[in-house]
């Protein structure tokens, strides 16, 4: 598990589409900071045994890259393409992640 600090800034327009009813439009960019990164590793031998780890990973402590959401209403999809690899310089494969996703908003 790894969680980030994110931070959108983000341009929207919101069409309507019938009464009161809204098409939204959104693009910009994204960063995150790394606030934590854990594993966790649950297996059974002769009884079921967890072992949690807390570390870097190599990963890298700030990513960004653009985003663009889609949404109806209160349904969003959206997607972010991290431009910088998941991993630091010469500390791991070159990845570059790829978050796609639903959402629910609330007004």
């Amino acid at each position: 598990t790894t969680s980030y600090f994110v931070v959108p800034v983000l341009l929207e327009a919101q069409i309507p589409v019938s009464r009161g009813n809204t098409l939204n439009i959104a693009g910009g960019v994204i960063g995150g900071a790394k606030i934590g990164s854990k594993t966790k590793l649950v297996y059974f031998d002769g009884g079921k045994e967890k072992v949690k780890e807390k570390d870097d990973y190599s990963l890298n402590v700030f990513r960004y890259g653009p985003t663009v959401r889609l949404g109806y209403e209160s349904f969003q999809v959206y997607a972010t393409y991290y431009m910088n690899g998941l991993f630091q310089d010469g500390m791991g494969p070159e990845l570059y992640p790829l978050q796609v996703g639903v959402a629910f908003t609330f007004d």
